[in-house]
């Protein structure tokens, strides 16, 4: 354990191992981290039991368990997973952070590899009311409660830092958030909004039992003030162990004077006073008459109340506990409700509560303190504290996802007789399915397709009562047929609306319509644009169907699911994503996410047409002779079935696909609505780029899925 001499001569214990030094400091940003001076919470893990959860923190999600790492104790995750350091009061205006990590020892995650934010209670990435710091060794990221900035490390140092403990810290004064790792000064934000209560929640994003897991190695808290233990009147000392703790932490308290920042609050003396000799009878159930009397004890309101909203509808509050207080009950009113009522069902005796879902708008809250005889009995109350208002931001919409139209990017290899009509033919599908905030499906999924695009030179594809009805689209001639350039309902701008109206078969086709609960609900969208080799009085989905089914994926973070036949295959996916996902290995590809596999579809292809296909594009031929006479054989073996654009073949003839997935929460929605997003090209719209990838693969397509707010 590495001692660090600190200011006055006093000697605090860095919360991991030596040091490591994957990052230096840089000229021009220079490394002036200093941490405050006493302890509120520190551990290394060295007194607890290998394969147990520490006793002094807070499990919240995940799978974490004590573990050796390079001969020392370190807490391991192997999944996404947060815990909460708990504290016996709010964290003063000025404190430090530091956690010594692992990161993982693979590239094959995009995943932040910690995030530290304010509060004890688990919070989505969606919750942006107060600032979190996030760091992986692909960058950094603060965000939230006003504040956004975001960095990437360079290939070298992600190189250097992956599966190498590091040290990350954050430095809070006020408003002022600075953020390093190891030795670099990351982020110094002016505007934080960090949440001061009584707690620190980390998350650690593992994502296996092996090189993709997360270890902790070290925690300290500490606080720029003179700290004093709840329930002792003496205050702590000031100088931190000088030998390695031999239990897990060692929790001390930061004083309740101080006033959450970042959050409205009671003034410092906002508080009034009740004594015995007043007499006064106890109060009515709504906790907030005057107190009554309890003999020589005096029941004041609770200090320092403060609140802010945190998503969802939800308000984080926090205050001071009062002397003789068994449990607290918190009342709030609207401008258009006075009457107060209850934000809690059952009386809490902790002095922070996460409130249930409030309607939006603003809401004016206070806290009155109990001083029966336990905390269940109604009473006798103490006066209610200065009220705290807090403006909820909308958490709830009604919207509707639709696909407009398609272009043309680059024709596929069609069928050389062409005898499912000129060029290409296609046809637009999706599914959609619903889930809840336990990422648990909600009802049946629902899957829509569109009537088939292109040339409609038969009597069949013309009629609207036929089964294998189409609808004319492109130029390849005067009954249409789609080539290069095309689009659909036009070749210059197929993401406008030509009509208020959506359809069940034909674009733009409806979707999904429903309504998004801010950390509740949820829809998964899986749009394919499909190459159609159907014949007159030919079934219209051939084998994809039944062999491959579309993909249906769960909101991020969780488990992404994907159905290939009877087989369910689940991959992880990160929280730091778009709204554009797709089920192929690798990292961030800007800030879009892939899954870690490709699902297999349909047959192998001929070999020989896999060679011949290479052959073709190294020669950048196309409808030649060569093609013609080479390959045309094997090519109507193997193109006679539909098949999704953006298909890939390997060098054996294995075929794959990669869906597309449109992961939509409420906060997804409003931001692609607002023009801001992944693969968002203007305000709500969605374009979604499917290429083939095989040798002498040229489909090339783009959909337009447009998200809106619907009454």
């Amino acid at each position: 354990m590495k001692r660090l001499l600190l200011l006055m001569a006093i000697l605090v214990i860095s919360p991991g191992g030596a040091d490591a030094q994957c990052l230096a400091a840089r000229s021009g940003s220079p490394y002036d981290f200093a941490a405050a001076a006493n302890t509120l919470f520190q551990t290394d893990f060295g007194g607890d039991a290998v394969g147990e959860f520490p006793k002094e923190l807070e499990f919240k999600t995940g799978s974490m368990e004590v573990a050796e790492w390079q001969g020392k104790r370190a807490l391991k995750a192997s999944a996404p997973s947060a815990l909460a350091i708990p504290l016996t009061g709010p964290l003063p205006e000025s404190f430090s952070v530091e956690v010594s990590v692992v990161n993982r020892n693979t590239k094959q995650v995009g995943a932040y590899t910690v995030k530290i934010y304010g509060g004890r209670t688990f919070q989505s990435d969606f919750a942006t009311a107060a600032t979190r710091a996030n760091y992986g060794t692909l960058g950094w990221e603060v965000s939230g409660g006003g504040a956004t900035g975001e960095g990437a490390l360079s290939s070298d140092d992600a190189d250097a830092c992956m599966g190498q403990e590091q040290t990350i810290r954050l430095q809070v004064d006020g408003s002022r958030l600075k953020l390093y790792a190891d030795q670099r000064r990351l982020a110094s934000v002016p505007n934080a909004s960090f949440l001061r209560g009584r707690g620190i929640v980390i998350a650690l994003e593992g994502r296996d039992d092996a090189d993709n897991a997360v270890y902790l190695t070290g925690i300290r808290v500490a606080g720029g003030n003179q700290t004093v233990a709840q329930g002792s009147a003496a205050a702590s000392t000031s100088t931190a162990p000088t030998s390695p703790p031999t239990t897990t932490s060692t929790a001390t308290t930061t004083s309740l004077a101080t006033a959450p920042t970042g959050v409205t609050a009671t003034s410092p003396t906002g508080t009034s006073t009740n004594t015995a000799t007043t007499g006064v009878a106890p109060t009515t159930a709504d906790g907030i008459s005057k107190a009554s009397a309890t003999g020589a004890t005096p029941m004041t309101a609770p200090a320092n109340f403060g609140g802010a909203a945190i998503g969802g509808g939800k308000v984080q509050l926090v205050w001071n506990s009062v002397p003789g207080a068994v449990s607290y009950q918190v009342w709030y009113t609207t401008p258009t409700y006075s009457t107060p009522v209850s934000v809690n069902l059952q009386p809490v005796t902790d002095t922070t509560l996460t409130t249930r879902q409030l309607n939006e708008g603003s809401v004016t809250l206070t806290v009155v303190a109990n001083f029966g005889a336990s905390p269940q009995d109604n009473g006798p109350w103490g006066p209610k504290s200065t009220p705290v208002t807090v403006t909820i931001p909308r958490y709830v919409g009604k919207y509707r996802v639709s696909i407009l139209g398609f272009k043309v990017n680059n024709e596929t290899f069609d069928n050389p007789v062409e005898v499912d009509g000129k060029r290409d033919e296609v046809y637009v599908a999706a599914d959609a399915q619903e889930f809840d905030s336990l990422d648990a499906p909600v009802g049946n999924a629902k899957s829509v397709r569109t009537f088939t695009y292109g040339d409609v030179n038969s009597p069949a594809w013309q009629n609207s009562q036929n089964e294998f009805y189409r609808i004319k689209a492109g130029t390849a001639s005067s009954l249409g047929g789609l080539k290069t350039g095309d689009g659909y309902p036009s070749g210059v701008d197929p993401w406008r609306r030509t009509t208020p109206n959506d359809y069940e078969k034909q674009l733009p086709l409806l979707v999904w319509e429903g309504q998004l609960i801010e950390d509740v609900t949820s829809v998964a969208i899986a749009p394919t644009i499909m190459e159609s080799d159907d014949t007159p009085g030919t079934p219209l989905l051939g084998q994809f169907v039944t062999s491959f089914g579309r993909g249906i994926a769960p909101r991020i973070p969780v488990r992404a699911q994907i159905r290939v036949g009877t087989e369910l295959l689940q991959y992880d996916v990160s929280k730091r994503s778009g709204i554009v996902i797709s089920a192929k290995a690798g990292l961030y590809v800007g800030r879009i996410l892939t899954l870690s596999k490709n699902i297999a579809v349909g047959v192998p292809v001929p070999p020989a047409l896999v060679t011949a296909l290479a052959a073709m594009q190294a020669a950048q031929t196309a409808y030649t002779p060569l093609f013609q006479t080479t390959i045309a054989s094997a090519l109507i073996a193997s193109n006679t079935k539909d098949r999704p654009v953006g298909t890939e073949i390997t060098s054996s003839g294995t075929t794959y696909f990669d869906p597309m997935l449109i992961s939509l929460t409420y906060r997804m929605a409003e931001e692609a609505i607002a023009g801001r997003g992944d693969n968002v090209q203007q305000p709500g719209i969605i374009a979604l780029n499917y290429k083939d990838n095989f040798p002498g693969g040229i489909g090339n397509y783009t959909l337009y899925v447009e998200v809106k707010r619907v009454p």
